[in-house]
């Protein structure tokens, strides 16, 4: 609620179903505020659903549920037929269309909200090149304020990319006059679209299917801002990714998997990890990684867990000295730390460059 403001130590997060004065949020996974089926078997939460809701709602301005348009007034029948996150916005707020994506209690002018939609439009071209295929979906942007006064976050609801923040929010941070705070900015952008991207092809599943999800759009995104900015590089970007790792005792990613969870954190997911992808998409090379990042989004399989990301990246090789070689260093240690690639993986890479360039 939002007399948390007035304590200090107030906490809010996404999972949280918040009053702050002004709207009431609710995300669709973590609140659970709708029945959710859990497969056991196959570690599957569905979550995602199909709706037909009346709402009533006597002292709201507006009424949004994600997959569908927002509503002016204190009723709505909203309607989704295909499957989605129902992430709720109920109260006074306003909202306006441009270019096809919906912009939820933005604080942009209209002029600014079309310089900050080009942008978000060349991420996402860049993006789609990157992959190989475009996305389709129409994007909505919500922007709202936490119940805390440290908390913010943002995260995806397909096809909603939600920021919570009483400063900059996405948006406006893209448009800052200072480059340091606009590069931050796009990443955060690029991170989330990622998500949007790898969100339509899978579902990942299993303590390290959250790494995935979480690294792979770090790794993702971090290559195109690093294509759009000049004053930034990959090998910049590795290097705080390494050292941020590092201020925490590092464990190999095979040791994380094994930990039942333990290990899995928020440096692995956004510094240790993308810090690896990039390292390997430097020492082998950018088209493996992303025939990797194809398979781990198209191949069947029941778990997305180690063995099965081990397995795609050994595929993705094609090479048995190479992969071996590779998933020592990588996966198994922490000698990559170094920005150094062990003896075994130059020996390997060397004899294996022929049948790699070939590919």
């Amino acid at each position: 609620m939002i007399d948390a403001l007035e304590n200090p130590a107030a906490f809010d997060w996404k999972g949280n179903i918040a009053f702050n004065g002004g709207t009431l949020r609710a995300d669709g996974m973590q609140t659970a505020w709708f029945p959710q089926l859990y497969d056991k078997d196959s570690d599957k939460l569905f979550y995602e659903v199909t709706y037909d809701l009346k709402i009533s709602c006597n002292d709201c301005r507006a009424i949004f549920v994600n997959g569908s348009h927002p509503v002016l007034g204190t009723q709505a029948h909203l309607i989704s037929k295909d499957p989605v996150e129902p992430l709720l916005l109920l109260g006074d707020f306003s909202f306006s269309e441009q270019a096809g994506n919906v912009l939820i209690n933005s604080p942009l002018s209209p002029a600014d909200a079309e310089r900050v939609l080009t942008r978000l439009t060349a991420i996402k071209q860049k993006m789609a090149k990157l992959l190989g295929w475009q996305s389709d979906s129409g994007l909505t942007f919500l922007s709202t304020t936490p119940v805390s006064k440290a908390n913010a976050w943002m995260w995806v609801s397909i096809p909603s990319i939600v920021s919570v923040d009483h400063d900059d929010d996405l948006l406006a941070g893209l448009l800052s006059e200072d480059l340091e705070k606009r590069i931050s900015y796009s990443q955060f952008a690029a991170h989330e679209l990622a998500h949007v991207f790898i969100g339509e092809r899978r579902q990942f599943n299993s303590d390290f299917g959250f790494i995935l999800s979480e690294s792979l759009a770090e790794y993702l995104a971090s290559l195109v801002v690093s294509d759009l900015f000049a004053e930034t590089s990959m090998d910049e970007i590795t290097q705080k990714k390494l050292q941020r790792a590092a201020r925490s005792p590092l464990h190999s990613l095979r040791e994380i998997s094994e930990s039942g969870g333990e290990l899995n954190n928020d440096t692995v997911r956004y510094q240790q990890a993308p810090a690896i992808w990039l390292l390997l998409d430097k020492n082998l090379s950018r088209a493996v990684m992303l025939n990797w990042v194809e398979r781990l989004l198209t191949q069947q399989t029941k778990l997305t867990d180690y063995a099965f990301a081990s397995e795609q990246l050994r595929a993705s090789i094609g090479d048995e000295l190479l992969a071996d070689a590779i998933l020592h260093q990588y996966f198994e240690g922490t000698g990559y730390s170094t920005n150094n690639p062990s003896k075994e993986m130059r020996e390997a890479n060397a004899t294996s460059a022929k049948a790699l360039e070939s590919r």
